[in-house]
């Protein structure tokens, strides 16, 4: 494996992710999550934002904010960076010997390694970035890999060792 792939599998180690069927024999080679900053970025922020409104809101004024109100409010708040958080973890990024995939809750796309034509990442060394497979059927992408640039030569390495043997 070259020094990319070593990384990657040093990080995290290949395991089969719950929901997707593995054929038989068929090895993970790399398994991955989204980076940690999507949900931050989709939920977090907007809703650290409102609850912090809601907490100055709720202290300047003369008469306090009745705590159960409050409490819902802040719950609402909330909600954006919980259901970010649950799509997060729902994600997963799986290369095998025999196939790229993407899970995504129940649903699972996938593409031969012999049907990828390219392995392509603009993302700087070390930085989170998207992964694409270009294939005759499309283009399946991995969004905000961490450390794109790694798991794009792994991947590559892939391609030409499982998929055009």
């Amino acid at each position: 494996m070259t020094p990319a792939a070593d990384a990657i599998s040093d990080v995290l180690a290949p395991a089969a992710p719950a929901g997707v069927r593995l054929d038989d024999g068929e090895v993970v080679l790399m398994s991955l999550r989204q980076h940690w900053s999507v949900p931050m970025a989709l939920g977090g922020a907007p809703s650290l934002l409102l609850v912090a409104f809601l907490g100055t809101l709720s202290f300047g004024r003369q008469t306090p904010m009745p705590p159960t109100l409050l409490g819902i409010l802040t719950a609402l708040a909330l909600t954006p960076l919980i259901a970010a958080m649950l799509r997060h973890a729902t994600r997963r990024y799986v290369l095998t010997d025999r196939r790229v995939m993407l899970r995504h809750g129940r649903d699972v796309r996938w593409v031969a390694l012999p049907a990828v034509h390219a392995v392509e990442t603009n993302a700087p060394a070390g930085k989170p970035g998207d992964v694409r497979f270009r294939s005759a059927q499309g283009v399946l992408v991995w969004h905000r890999v961490p450390d794109a640039r790694a798991a794009a030569a792994a991947a590559r390495e892939a391609v030409d060792r499982y998929g055009r043997g």
